[in-house]
C-alpha cells in the first residue's frame, strides 16, 4: 500500500495535477459529491483548483487510470435527512485500484499535510471476500501499471517538486514558503 504525505500549498498543488494531467491517462473525480448532487469529474486543473478554493478543509479526489482497469463505480449512497441539512444522497467512486489524492487547505496559518496513496493488490485480496462484492475482482486489475504511474507521482513529489522534509515527510516548494515566513507544520 503506498502512502505518501507531504505538504503543499495551491501552487505546488498546480505544479502535481499538470504532471497528472499530461504524464498519465488518470481521470480525476471527488472521492464523494455534494449531498444530492451527482458525482464530478474534473477535466482541468482549473476545475480542481476551483473545487479545492471552495473546499472546507480537504479535497478529496480518485484518481482512476483506465489502462489500469476499466471495471469502477459510482455508488449511491443514500443519506439519513436528519442527521444532513435534508440531504438524502450522494455518491462515492470506488476500485480496488483507485488513487487517492487528498489536498489539504492552509488555515489559520497552520500546515497539514496532504496525502498521496493507494491499495496494494495484497491488500485488495485480503478485502476483497469480506463485503465488497460489487466491486470487480482484483484480478481484473493491472497492478504492475498502477505501481508505475504511482511511483511516477511519487518521484514527481519527492524528488523534482520538494525542497525540504519535515521528518519523512516532503515539503513541497510553495508550502515551504509559508513555513519560513513563520507558518507551522502540523502532523497530523
Amino acid at each position: 500500500m503506498a502512502n505518501l504525505d507531504f505538504y503543499a500549498d495551491e501552487p505546488d498543488i498546480k505544479n502535481i495535477l499538470e504532471f497528472i494531467f499530461a504524464e498519465t491517462d488518470c481521470k480525476i473525480f471527488e472521492a464523494y459529491s455534494e449531498f444530492d448532487s451527482d458525482l464530478r469529474e474534473f477535466k482541468s486543473v482549473s476545475e480542481v483548483l476551483e473545487a479545492y478554493d471552495n473546499s472546507i478543509g480537504t479535497l478529496l479526489l480518485q484518481l482512476w487510470s483506465p489502462s489500469v482497469s476499466s471495471n469502477v463505480i459510482v455508488k449511491k449512497i443514500s443519506l439519513e435527512p436528519q442527521k444532513c441539512d435534508g440531504a438524502t444522497y450522494r455518491f462515492r467512486f470506488e476500485g480496488w485500484g483507485l488513487l487517492q489524492l487528498y489536498f489539504r487547505r492552509i488555515q489559520d496559518e497552520e500546515i497539514y499535510p496532504s496525502h498521496f496513496g493507494h491499495n496494494s493488490e495484497k491488500r485488495a485480496r485480503k478485502w476483497e471476500s469480506i463485503d465488497f462484492d460489487e466491486l470487480d475482482l482484483v484480478d481484473n486489475w493491472d497492478w504492475q501499471l498502477l505501481k508505475e504511474i504511482s511511483g511516477k507521482i511519487q518521484y514527481l513529489i519527492r524528488k523534482k517538486l520538494a525542497v525540504s522534509k519535515f521528518n519523512s515527510r516532503p515539503i513541497l516548494e510553495a508550502a515551504f514558503e509559508k513555513h519560513s515566513k513563520g507558518f507551522n507544520l502540523k502532523y497530523p
